[in-house]
């Protein structure tokens, strides 16, 4: 357990990890308005301050250079974390919800890693707000890039046939939740786990 008050916690990318197995999971959760095969959702995946770390890039620079220095960027956190983390098998785990919070689903897939060459980037508007990266192949949208909060997003598409768990999630008053807080509160101050 990391004390967070007396030491510097650095967030990892593989949030959960089988070490035996050498599996690490970037677990993920997004709203999504369908669980329909083929739907496609947008998540951050990392922070890419590329104008901030190198004083070469600004947005006059081409597209496809800033898309790589972003990517570059990416792909080495991917790098340094699976070593760090002991990760061989890098996955991405999405926990897809819906705004109602009554439907939920799973997602699991190997974590995609691009080459330079099988990415195009453009501008998203004249004003330059947005890079997005295209996949050539098939010209499907995969990136986004925002300069201003150096986010970094990916398209993600939920499968065919995914499995779709319903609940009914119901609120509990204020005052049922605050004495279930104080009861737990009483019995770890009085060693009675």
């Amino acid at each position: 357990m990391v004390d967070p008050l007396n030491e510097i916690r650095a967030k990892l990318l593989f949030d959960v990890v089988d070490a035996k197995r050498r599996i690490g999971w970037s677990a993920k959760t997004g709203l999504t308005t369908s669980f329909e095969g083929g739907h496609e959702v947008e998540l951050v995946i990392q922070r890419a301050d590329i104008f901030g770390k190198n004083i070469k890039f600004s947005k006059k620079s081409p597209p496809d250079s800033l898309g790589k220095a972003v990517m570059e960027h990416w792909y080495s956190k991917v790098y340094q974390d699976a070593i760090t983390q002991g990760v061989d098998d890098k996955r991405v785990c999405i926990l897809l919800k819906s705004k109602e919070n009554d439907k939920y689903a799973c997602v699991e897939e190997s974590l995609e890693e691009y080459s330079p060459d099988e990415i195009e980037w453009s501008w998203t508007n004249k004003e330059k707000k947005g890079l997005q990266g295209r996949r050539k192949s098939d010209n499907k949208l995969k990136f986004r890039w925002y300069p201003s909060g150096a986010q970094l997003f990916e398209r993600f598409v939920v499968p065919d046939g995914i499995d779709v768990i319903k609940v009914a999630p119901r609120r509990l008053p204020v005052k049922t939740v605050m004495d279930f807080l104080i009861a737990i509160d009483t019995l770890e101050s009085s060693g009675k786990k």
